[in-house]
């Protein structure tokens, strides 16, 4: 039965309500946006610093898109590891661009990969990306952000999945700290700060606590994943915290009505790397 409104945006609040049960586990699904420095491991930190007992694995692959992890064979041990893996939260990240190019396949390979989750008894999370830099600035386009989030609110809604609004958490921070910017020099992947930011904002999220007072430097295994200033730190935690708290997919929907995507998918459609 397809879920109404106010069912859907339950869903989204549900898992930030309370603590987060002890021994759950989580699966990362994506590319580059996942793993340049390392988003599994500065979350499994977070949770570890934030004592909150968290399996983290994940499976990425560079530029691929969701429609690549679902429909080409060589890809296949995404899916064999989401069906057997015992995971209690399904991450999914769809390459960046696809929601602004193609809003037709993340909304549909969001679905394919929810009923997939659904079958292993996984709860699917949408983990929205941030827009690339604006050429010559330090800060996202916001155009593509405002696509980019309108793709995502919708797929979230239509499905009763809770978001993680890390592309929000971006343009508020760029907002509010103009010169620091979160990517790397490409204008793309996230910086050391902006992993942090991430990290903190699927902390809020997947284990339903602040991130206030987390430590400003993470590690894993010997290696620095965040080595932060304690002002740094602090804004990232509250900014996550804030955001999270306050953003509905709805009323940025009802704004942004000119934005909205078809929920289809072409025959006979290319995929592969981007």
């Amino acid at each position: 039965m397809k879920a109404t409104l106010p069912t859907a945006l339950c869903a989204l609040c549900t898992l930030h309500m309370q603590a987060a049960p002890q021994g759950e586990s989580v699966l990362f699904i994506g590319n580059s946006y996942t793993y340049v420095n390392n988003l599994p491991a500065a979350f499994d930190a977070t949770c570890k610093a934030g004592k909150a007992k968290m399996r983290v694995d994940s499976f990425t692959e560079g530029s691929c898109a969701l429609v690549d992890f679902y429909e080409l064979p060589r890809f296949a041990a995404g899916k064999k590891k989401l069906a057997s893996g015992g995971f209690r939260y399904v991450v999914l990240q769809d390459q960046s661009l696809v929601p602004t190019l193609r809003p037709d396949w993340t909304l549909a390979y969001t679905r394919k990969w929810k009923e997939l989750a659904d079958a292993a008894q996984a709860t699917p999370v949408y983990f929205m990306t941030w827009a690339r830099c604006t050429p010559g600035t330090l800060n996202p386009d916001t155009a593509m952000q405002d696509k980019t989030t309108t793709v995502y609110c919708q797929a979230a809604l239509r499905d009763g999945v809770t978001l993680v609004p890390c592309g929000e958490v971006w343009r508020e921070w760029h907002r509010l700290y103009p010169n620091t910017t979160l990517y790397e020099r490409d204008g793309s992947h996230p910086n050391q700060l902006g992993v942090y930011l991430n990290a903190c904002t699927f902390f809020k999220v997947l284990c339903r606590k602040s991130p206030v007072g987390l430590p400003a430097k993470l590690t894993a295994k010997g290696q620095s994943l965040a080595n932060l200033t304690p002002q740094q730190a602090r804004q990232c935690q509250e900014l996550a915290e804030k955001v999270v708290d306050s953003f509905n997919p709805q009323q940025f929907l009802d704004a942004h009505q000119d934005l909205k995507a078809e929920d289809s998918v072409p025959l006979n459609h290319p995929i592969g790397k981007w």
